[in-house]
């Protein structure tokens, strides 16, 4: 055979030989890209969940990043605007129109039935098919009002309805419920309406710890998981990445953590609580009483907003009855009622050494009839007086975070209640959460003896006076010091030997009494000279040897706080 007729036959094609070859080369190309290939789709489908886990979070928290001015995390989404975490409404397979639907029994049913799609006493999770469908919607099929889902600031859609991405791989209905992880297998494929994951199955949603997580009503934490590649997964927990079917499992939590600061926001109040108590009583029982009551000898009067009474607005009046509740206005203001004046009998303002001398608290920032003190949660702190026989009391008193009190009638604002008896139930549901601080009148009320043994006054004249101030209960007055008197006094003359003196800071007041507009009358005139002694009682006996003063000493003090 000739060189061409070799060369002929060689380019009439592939000999077998080599056709196995190069099939053997593409079967080992093809096995080696297929599973790279399918690598590949299942981690974009693991991006494309974990992507809708960030869309149903932004939806149910807002956005991770938001901070208010003190750096504190700010909720935003269905949580900023309601409250709280969505509901879970049960979905029914309607075999007849092949859709999902919500039970009515019967229709019209206003109030469509939730779940936590999880017992705990026989773990099953999915089974109820429920959705929170509250995030991008307001009603529901089958007879329900327009706005049976919308909750209180309700702002949504929060996110867009779901639809199902693969409507045409559907499967036949299992009537039966002997075949459990057939019936789980066909609600993942029915999504229509549901969340789905990347796969396009519909999510598994449910509240972890069942019933015992929805406090009234409300779900304290959300579980949603994509049953993953294999489209498997166990009901008794699908979390659990060690039973079987769960190791592709992909999960999301919102945990009670992320949304609710109740424990943060009570402990918050706890401490304002504290520091209005400080400013009442100061370190009293214990300290020095240097709050308010320790100055002014008595409970803050409490101030209510009228709006009939403008310019009048804050008043603590009811005609002449004192209203048992309102705001402590004196706390922050010396002049609490709205033109001005002052609400407080005047020796318990004007008199020297026992009156206003500071504010206690620094003033809300609102105005007019929204200036009150607030909880962590924004909302009004509540002051009561506490009627006989425990009328010594002052109660304070936080809603706590569900907003909710029971005490009395709100709108009776000279009520006489009992917070320690049985006007106010600690077990009601709506008084669980208060945080309610009493402080008793025996707490800064407290008087001891107190001695002055001596004082000498320089360069008196016969109008120089002193007066001592133990506090509001009185004083004792010592006149006419001067050439006839050198000005020295003790405790065997009887005039500032002794008494009860209240606890706080108290004072002895020397000032001459013959101002030129002033009478000389033994009272301390806005325009006389003076100088004020004070001294510091906590609880215990004070005995003070002596003290000296000189009339050169003294100053006009009109214009100053009171001391």
């Amino acid at each position: 055979m000739t060189l061409k007729i070799r060369q002929q036959r060689r380019q009439a094609g592939f000999t077998l030989v080599e056709l196995l070859m190069v099939m053997v080369i593409l079967s080992f190309l093809v096995g080696m890209v297929m599973p790279f290939a399918n690598h590949q789709d299942k981690q974009t489908k693991i991006k494309q969940t974990n992507a809708i886990f960030a869309e149903i979070r932004m939806a149910i928290l807002g956005a991770r990043n938001a901070f208010d001015a003190e750096g504190n995390r700010v909720i935003g989404g269905y949580v900023g605007d309601v409250g709280q975490l969505p509901k879970l409404y049960v979905y029914a397979w309607d075999n007849t129109n092949d859709q999902w639907t919500h039970p009515d029994t019967p229709p019209p049913h206003s109030t469509p039935p939730t779940t936590a799609n999880s017992t705990p006493a026989t773990p099953v999770a999915g089974d109820q098919n429920a959705e929170p469908a509250a995030l991008w919607k307001t009603t529901l099929p089958g007879g329900y009002p327009a706005d049976v889902l919308e909750e209180s600031g309700w702002n949504g859609p929060y996110m867009a309805s779901p639809k199902d991405p693969f409507p045409d791989d559907s499967l036949d209905f299992w009537e039966s419920s002997a075949d459990a992880d057939q019936q789980r297998q066909f609600r993942l494929h029915e999504a229509q309406g549901r969340l789905t994951d990347g796969w396009g199955k519909a999510l598994i949603i449910y509240v972890d710890g069942g019933d015992s997580n929805i406090v009234n009503g409300i779900p304290q934490n959300l579980v949603f998981v994509s049953a993953g590649p294999d489209r498997r997964y166990d009901a008794g927990d699908p979390t659990d990445s060690t039973k079987t079917h769960n190791e592709d499992n992909l999960v999301l939590i919102i945990s009670q953590s992320e949304w609710d600061d109740s424990d943060i926001k009570a402990l918050a109040t706890q401490n304002q609580l504290l520091e209005i108590k400080r400013a009442l009583i100061g370190k009293a029982p214990t300290g020095l009483n240097d709050g308010y009551t320790g100055d002014v000898c008595k409970r803050p009067e409490l101030f209510q907003w009228d709006d009939d009474d403008a310019p009048n607005a804050w008043d603590n009046l009811d005609g002449t009855t004192p209203y048992t509740k309102g705001q402590p206005r004196g706390l922050w203001t010396q002049k609490p009622n709205s033109d001005g004046s002052d609400n407080i009998a005047p020796s318990g303002w004007s008199q020297p050494g026992v009156g206003w001398r500071h504010a206690y608290l620094q003033s809300p920032w609102e105005t007019d009839a929204d200036q009150v003190l607030r909880d962590a949660w924004g909302r009004k702190i509540l002051f009561f007086k506490n009627k006989p026989p425990n009328d010594d009391y002052l109660v304070i008193l936080s809603r706590g975070a569900d907003g909710k009190y029971s005490f009395g009638d709100e709108t009776d604002l000279t009520e006489d209640l009992d917070y320690f008896g049985t006007d106010y139930d600690p077990t009601n549901t709506d008084n669980k959460d208060n945080i309610v601080l009493p402080i008793p009148k025996s707490d800064w009320d407290t008087t001891t003896n107190f001695i002055l043994q001596k004082f000498t006054v320089h360069n008196a004249d016969g109008n120089t006076k002193a007066r001592l101030y133990r506090g509001a209960s009185g004083s004792q007055l010592l006149k006419n010091l001067g050439p006839a008197n050198p000005g020295v006094a003790s405790s065997s003359g009887g005039v500032f030997g002794g008494g009860s003196a209240q606890q706080g800071t108290r004072v002895a007041v020397f000032w001459q009494d013959n101002g030129a507009a002033s009478p000389n009358d033994d009272q301390i005139d806005a325009d006389e000279l003076r100088y004020t002694y004070r001294f510091d009682i906590d609880g215990g006996n004070l005995t003070v040897p002596e003290i000296i003063v000189d009339t050169n000493w003294f100053e006009l003090q009109a214009d100053a706080p009171l001391p």
